[in-house]
Order: structure tokens, then sequence, then C-alpha cells
């Protein structure tokens, strides 16, 4: 069964598409427990999740597979939050092995990395999240902390979580890989797919095998999890039907041609063109930030962590 590939740019309705192909999935005879709509982001599946409550009248438990990738696993294998290596946990590993650690990673927000602890415990994720072995993963870092010590981090920090039955948030895919079964599904949506790591794209392959409806949603020009162990060339190679959503609801004409102006950059994408508002809108620059009245409104900062 070829899959279907929703390339949706900013603002053109990628939820409200999804959640149409859910409600026509349902008028084909596919029940609610059949069907898995997941998403990288907690704030993307929570949205979908209320959407669809809204929209098809059935309650948050009858829609099971509404949820993370990393919350369907950990659903599917039973596991509950004694088994989930906690901040508690984390501190005990710390004193241990005599390394500060500020947190761990949780399948979606930064870690603090302020002490060389922390560091290893995030290039140790980066490595599993990536299919990369140790060694290799600690190579492409170019890390002041030497293999051995590296090496000797990893190995205290698997023994920790076998002593103590505990798994961490990449612990959760892998051992879904490893499980022997997987829901009984008829249909699949993944949104925001851009921003899977490859292990999360075993989990999605597992997942899929043999559903008849499969729908893989995203958009490449906007993978920005690359550091943290995305693998967008995976959404981009992926072969089957394309569907494009071509109008965009949100974004004004003068900030579209900003935008098309970086994306040509980027010499591996999926070509795509898509429609801007009618209304003009404006860009301004501002050479820093605090020349900026914010004490009104939303705002949001996209910041690099250094400079050249």
């Amino acid at each position: 069964m070829s899959w279907n590939i929703v390339l949706g740019p900013p603002g053109t309705g990628k939820t409200t598409f999804l959640l149409k192909t859910v409600e026509d999935l349902f008028k084909k005879g596919i029940k609610p427990y059949e069907l898995a709509y997941l998403a990288f982001t907690k704030k993307a599946a929570t949205e979908a999740l209320q959407r669809a409550v809204e929209k098809f009248d059935y309650e948050p438990d009858q829609l099971i597979y509404f949820r993370t990738i990393h919350s369907l696993c950990y659903f599917w294998q039973g596991l509950s939050k004694a088994d989930v290596l906690d901040r508690k946990d984390l501190r005990t590993f710390s004193l241990t092995v005599g390394e500060k650690i500020s947190s761990a990673w949780d399948g979606e927000n930064l870690m603090a990395l302020n002490s060389k602890g922390d560091q290893m415990l995030f290039l140790e994720n980066m490595a599993r999240n990536t299919s990369m072995s140790y060694r290799n993963a600690w190579n492409v870092a170019n890390s002041d902390i030497s293999w051995i010590h590296f090496d000797w981090f990893c190995k205290n920090y698997n023994k920790f979580k076998d002593l103590n039955y505990l798994m961490d948030f990449t612990d959760m895919l892998t051992g879904f890989l490893n499980f022997e079964t997987t829901p009984p599904l008829k249909a699949l949506i993944v949104d925001e797919a851009q921003d899977l790591s490859a292990l999360q794209w075993k989990c999605v392959h597992k997942l899929a095998k043999d559903v008849d409806h499969v729908y893989i949603a995203g958009d490449d020009d906007q993978a920005i999890y690359k550091w943290a162990g995305a693998d967008p060339d995976q959404f981009i190679d992926l072969e089957g039907k394309e569907i494009y959503l071509e109008q965009s609801y949100r974004v004004p004409r003068k900030v579209h041609d900003v935008a098309l102006n970086i994306v040509k950059r980027i010499r591996n994408r999926r070509h795509k063109t898509w429609i801007p508002r009618e209304e003009e809108g404006s860009v301004t620059y501002h050479n820093n930030f605090e020349h900026i009245d914010i004490n009104s409104g939303e705002w949001l900062f996209l910041a690099r962590n250094n400079s050249y």
C-alpha cells in the first residue's frame, strides 16, 4: 500500500486536513481504536485530540492512539511512571558516577547542558536516537570529553538503568521496536514528520506494516530539530503519493517573500509552492531585540547559541 505524503507549509491548515482525513476514514468504517494519530510534540498531539473530540463527539479515552510517538510506545508496552527514570533517579545516578547532571531528555524538550555530565547524557541519547554507535556519535560531536570517559559514562548509565529496572524516554522507543506486538491499526497518521529521529522513523515503519491507510504529514522547510537528532532526510526521501496544501491562511505576502528567499538556499528539500494571504503584511529588521517593545502581545524568539 502506497503511503500518502502531505506537504503542509506554514498556515496551510495541515491539522484541519488531517482531521478531515480522519473523518473520511471513520466514514469508511474504521473504528477509533483502529486509527493512530501521532505527532512529534505534546502540544500538537493534544491539539489534535481536543479538536477530534469536538469534531467527532468521542470521549478522549475512545481515541486512545491520539498521542506522541513516545506516548504510544509507553502505552502499548504497558509501562507505568515507576518504570521511567525520573529526577530522583537521575540525582542518584549523578551521585553514583560523580558527575553533575541537571536534566534528562524527555523526548521533546532541550536538556540543560551546563555540565560535563549533562553533555555526556545528551550525547548518549543522541547516539541512540540517531541509530549511531556511541563511538561514531562521539566522533561526530567533536567533544572535548575523552572517549574513555564518555564510554565509561555510557556503560555506567546503562548498568544503573538495568540494576534499577528503569527506562528513559529513548528506551521507550527501542523497547517498542523489540516488543512482540503492535497496535491492530487500519489507519496511521503521523504529523510533524520532518522532526522525527531515525529511531522514531523505525517505530513509524513498524507501526505502518500491513496498515491500509498511511498519511505522513510535515514540511521539511520547517525542520529545526536536527541538532536534537531529527532526520528530515527520511521525510524528504519518502516515496508515495504527494498531497500539496498550497494556500496559507497565516503568512502575509511580505513574510512569504522573505521565507522563499531563505528556503531556496536549502540544497536538499522537497520542492513545493504555496500561496500567501492577500494581506501585504510587514517585515522589519532590528539590530537588537532590546529595541523592541514586547510588553504586549505574544512573541517567539528564535536564536542560535553561537555567532560567526
